[in-house]
């Protein structure tokens, strides 16, 4: 199926017409038959997210707004199959190939969508034409990424922290409050840098996201210095976050009157 729709898109039709109904069938078995071969869903996420990344550069090469939204879909099913087949649970009973897996998706998952930002999709697409204008739906795959980096993360502080102690529920719990405030911080200093709305706004959400743990979780179920830990670190993306919307609401300020916001800058 993939020979097939690489065949169409040497035609160098406007749009590749045809070539991504063979593409999407193509992934579509590729998604149910590859964790049978290869023995377990952990070892076919990396390949899925790569798939992903190369429909990426096919559909540059072919000029296709199609096999662009399916090279998304299927770097989002890459994380929601891995997350539903049990790659990134933790007790794992394979957490050194979920932590891999997850990385391997957090590094291709962002590099795909900064690449979706330095390469705007072809106008000529009915999906990127008038649905989607403005190339939000990459989004997803930000935060395909971005789950992504959770994963490997969660599945570090749990190879890393001692489970037969004590308090172990509290302090993997902070300690995953600790990594979500980490990656907002990091978002929202990018996003202010580089005057990037969408990140700045993914930013503001695990923002809110860390918030939410501390309140609901963390200052129920955990004590001593990892609650403080966890609560300071919320303490600091409140003044990164300030100081960072500060930054761009001055800088949407100071836009001469009439001009136009241009597309988000290259990540």
């Amino acid at each position: 199926l993939f020979g097939l729709a690489a065949w169409l898109g040497r035609r160098q039709l406007v749009g590749a017409p045809g070539t991504n109904a063979f593409v999407a069938a193509g992934v579509c078995l590729t998604l149910v038959g590859l964790p049978e071969v290869l023995g377990g869903v952990v070892w076919a996420v990396p390949i899925w997210s790569l798939m992903a990344a190369g429909l990426m550069a096919a559909a540059r090469l072919w000029d296709s707004g199609g096999v662009r939204a399916t090279s998304y879909g299927l770097q989002v099913a890459a994380v929601l199959a891995g997350t539903l087949g049990g790659a990134f649970v933790v007790p794992s009973r394979q957490p050194w190939a979920g932590l891999a897996a997850g990385a391997m998706v957090a590094v291709l998952a962002l590099g795909h969508f900064s690449w979706c930002r330095r390469q705007p999709p072809p106008r000529t697409s009915a999906c990127f034409g008038w649905l989607d204008n403005e190339d939000r739906s990459a989004l997803a795959v930000l935060l395909a990424g971005l789950a992504g980096a959770f994963a490997a993360g969660r599945l570090g502080l749990a190879l890393f922290l001692d489970p037969a102690a004590a308090d172990f529920a509290g302090v993997f719990g902070c300690s995953q409050t600790i990594l979500v405030n980490t990656g907002a911080i990091l978002l929202l200093v990018l996003g202010a840098r580089r005057r990037h709305g969408e990140l700045l706004a993914v930013g503001v959400g695990l923002a809110l996201a860390g918030a939410l743990r501390v309140v609901a979780l963390d200052l129920l179920r955990s004590h001593g210095l990892p609650l403080v830990a966890s609560v300071f670190s919320f303490g600091v993306v409140a003044v990164v976050g300030s100081v960072a919307l500060g930054r761009w609401l001055q800088g949407r300020g100071s836009r001469p009157a009439g001009q136009e916001i241009s597309r988000p800058p290259e990540v």
